[in-house]
């Protein structure tokens, strides 16, 4: 079942991405807030009462027709079926019901995190989009007591004809 998160969602949050190396893992704190201020476009996927699954996303506040999807975690026993698509497309409901107007979504990647860039990929060809990749951020921009890898971002802009409607609402998702 997909929902929004929740302020008490966040330790349950916190330690599902904690298992999902190589994602950067943030506070409780800061999961909390996502809970609190960022829940129209983030959304947690539970079975049996369990959060097995999370995209936390933005829009960004200089381009809110773009949806930055920020972190994507599924616990590993739940990958491969297709549960962080859905999620991403539940979102780009959510974010239509709303009034919001997606223009296009954007990521960041690094490149040991094999399973984010394929994901995006994947959605780009489904969607029929031409994605942008492009350097984003440095390692050394990110951390100064430790090596992080630099940082990819991908854009998958939307267009009618590529979403096959009128305007760039996301029907056929």
């Amino acid at each position: 079942m997909f929902r929004p998160p929740s302020i008490k969602d966040a330790k349950k949050i916190w330690e599902l991405i904690g298992r999902c190396k190589p994602l950067d893992i943030n506070s409780p704190y800061c999961y909390a807030l996502i809970g609190r201020d960022f829940f129209d476009s983030s959304i947690v996927y539970e079975e049996e009462g369990r959060i097995k699954g999370v995209v936390i996303g933005y829009l960004r506040p200089r381009a809110p027709e773009r949806l930055f999807v920020w972190q994507v975690a599924i616990e590993a026993k739940s990958r491969g079926k297709g549960i962080a698509k859905r999620a991403i497309e539940a979102i780009l409901k959510n974010l239509e019901r709303k009034g919001h107007c997606i223009q296009a979504i954007e990521a960041t990647y690094t490149p040991s995190n094999l399973a984010s860039k394929a994901l995006f990929h994947a959605l780009g060809r489904e969607w029929k989009v031409v994605w942008i990749e492009e350097n984003f951020l440095e390692g050394a921009l990110l951390s100064a007591q430790e090596a992080h890898e630099e940082e990819w971002l991908i854009t998958l802009p939307f267009s009618s004809e590529a979403l096959g409607v009128q305007g760039a609402n996301h029907a056929n998702l």
